[in-house]
C-alpha cells in the first residue's frame, strides 16, 4: 500500500483526533516541518484550509491545503481544542465546520 494523499491523512487526523506532523510551504515558499492538533477544514473562494493548533508557532493557524507538501500521522492524541477557540479567519475565508457522523 502507498503513501496516502494529503487529504485523506489530514481527515483522518480530524476524525481521529490525532496530531499530524506536516511539510508546509508559506506563501514565501519557506518549507518548514511542523506538528499541528487539527480542528476542522474550511473553504475558501478558491482553497481548502486546515484550522488547528501549530505546535511550532504556539498558537491557533490556518494552513491551505495545496500548500502541504507532506503530512504523517503521529500516533499522540491532540487535545480537544474547540473550533470557537481558534483564531478568527481573515474576512475572505468562509469559515464552516464540517460534521462527521
Amino acid at each position: 500500500d502507498g503513501p496516502s494523499s494529503v487529504p485523506a491523512v489530514l481527515e483522518q487526523a480530524i476524525t481521529e483526533r490525532r496530531v499530524v506532523r506536516l511539510g508546509y510551504v508559506d506563501a514565501a515558499g519557506a518549507e518548514t516541518e511542523r506538528d499541528v492538533e487539527p480542528v476542522s477544514f474550511t473553504g475558501g473562494e478558491r482553497n481548502w484550509y486546515l484550522m488547528g493548533w501549530c505546535r511550532l508557532r504556539g498558537d491557533s493557524r490556518v494552513f491551505r491545503i495545496d500548500r502541504v507538501r507532506r503530512a504523517t500521522l503521529l500516533d499522540e492524541k491532540a487535545p480537544d481544542r474547540p473550533f470557537d477557540d481558534l483564531c478568527t479567519a481573515p474576512p475572505e475565508y468562509v469559515v464552516r465546520p464540517l460534521e462527521f457522523v
